[in-house]
């Protein structure tokens, strides 16, 4: 609600508050909504370490939206350290969801 204003103002800080309590109850669907508004700037300070950090909470928990995005991180130095070698893997790990797989034979 806070993240897009709907029937409130948005307030983005406020928001990742909220997303970082539900995360620490195991609601780790929250981690990529933090990331990206660490990656972006969009309502903080952008901090692409931060962006990275919370990326992998999300991989490491099975989201393959959150492996993408965190083996990009990684293929690209793009605020961690260039390492292909676990951005390979995690782009594999990223792979083993059946919707990704659905999506990659469609194209």
């Amino acid at each position: 609600m806070y993240a897009i204003g709907d029937g409130i103002k948005k307030n983005i800080p406020e928001s990742i508050y909220w997303a970082k309590k539900a995360v620490a109850q195991g609601e780790t669907d929250y981690c990529k909504k933090i990331a990206y508004f660490y990656f972006t700037g969009d309502g903080v300070k952008q901090s692409k370490e931060e962006a990275a950090k919370w990326y992998l909470v999300g991989a490491e928990a099975g989201d393959p939206g959150a492996q993408i995005m965190y083996a990009w991180m990684l293929f690209n130095g793009d605020g961690i350290k260039v390492d292909k070698e676990k951005a390979a893997d995690w782009y594999w790990e990223a792979l083993v969801d059946p919707l990704v797989k659905t999506i990659i034979h469609r194209v």
